[in-house]
């Protein structure tokens, strides 16, 4: 079987420098391209600890496991688009204004993030966690015993990879994705 101490994540995306370096360094995980996989095999590998597609429209039919969704895109078929999670829109008025409580969000400074603008989604079963008057920015939820993470924004174009909060962000999003994994933060001092 695969070594034990690696999980998966799996990565559809047209190329995110920030997001590749956040999880290139992330201990435990290994972070696979997608279409650098194996394109022989019957799609990801069960192994996947979560599936992330970033600025992709997303499938049909989703993989297993758990995901994060980064900024999807409508895709140009809307009869092989995602019944669960459709892009109906775009908004530009991203100032905040309510944050969930979750644990998503712990540590999280969310009062310096700006967002140049974000994709309306229809989601059912997600639950925002932070909305902006456009609509929301960050949804999470469990939809068919799948956990889900949607950032409806490209961060490549707000200024979240420039801030402490996006590091933090992300580990938590890694760790409520893949739970039961022990995140080594150093936190143990």
């Amino acid at each position: 079987g695969a070594p034990p101490e690696g999980q998966q994540i799996q990565f559809h995306s047209d190329g995110n420098l920030f997001l590749e370096r956040f999880f290139s360094i992330l201990p435990g995980y290994d972070f696979v391209h997608a279409d650098e996989g194996s394109k022989s095999g019957n799609d990801s590998t069960p192994s996947a600890a979560f599936t992330i597609f970033d600025g992709v429209p997303l499938p049909e039919s989703l993989p297993p496991g758990n995901l994060l969704i980064i900024n999807p895109q409508a895709g140009s078929d809307p009869a092989a688009a995602n019944p669960a999670i459709a892009v109906t829109g775009t908004f530009t008025e991203t100032g905040l204004l309510r944050q969930t409580d979750s644990p998503i969000l712990t540590d999280v400074n969310r009062q310096n993030i700006h967002v140049a603008s974000a994709q309306t989604v229809s989601a059912p079963g997600l639950e925002p966690l932070l909305e902006a008057e456009g609509g929301p920015l960050l949804l999470a939820g469990e939809v068919d015993g799948r956990r889900i993470v949607l950032i409806t924004f490209d961060i490549r174009q707000s200024d979240l990879p420039l801030q402490i909060a996006f590091p933090i962000l992300m580990a938590n999003i890694t760790e409520w994705l893949s739970p039961g994994r022990a995140m080594t933060t150093g936190a143990e001092l």
